[in-house]
């Protein structure tokens, strides 16, 4: 391991830098979001259950980190989640920083599961309220 590279960091009111290994994993997770983004820049980036690895009292910060990052890189970002606790961070940096380049797609088999539906949302509210509705849609190619 000696001929292994290794990333360390500058932090506020300490002197030395710090192995990023040494953070957790949670830093080390917004870090390769954060490098993932940049790497895609001025394309897409696809990341699958985005929270995973990041405690729920953080989804805000990785929220406001994707938004500003990707922003500042022109990528976009399509993330998912089963988390209530990611999406109503979700909403609420969203609704704070007035972002009206972001979208909030959920597919759900409706009650019958005859069919997927796809709801478009263009604002979400926080909170486990009712979201503000746009579009419902029920495409033929996702009925089964």
């Amino acid at each position: 391991e000696k001929n292994k590279p290794k990333f360390k960091i500058e932090m506020q009111n300490i002197t030395n830098r710090i192995s990023l290994s040494s953070l957790g994993d949670g830093i080390n997770r917004f870090m390769a979001i954060i490098c993932a983004i940049w790497a895609s820049e001025d394309g897409y980036l696809f990341i699958d259950e985005v929270e995973n690895g990041i405690q729920y009292t953080n989804h805000s910060k990785l929220w406001k980190i994707i938004f500003e990052v990707s922003k500042e890189a022109n990528c976009q970002v399509f993330a998912t989640t089963h988390s209530k606790e990611c999406i109503e961070s979700y909403a609420r940096v969203s609704k704070k920083l007035e972002e009206k380049d972001i979208s909030f797609i959920s597919l759900y088999k409706d009650k019958k599961l005859t069919k997927i539906v796809k709801q478009l949302r263009k604002s979400v509210k926080s909170h486990g309220k009712q979201a503000d509705y746009i579009e419902k849609i029920n495409h033929k190619y996702l009925q089964f």
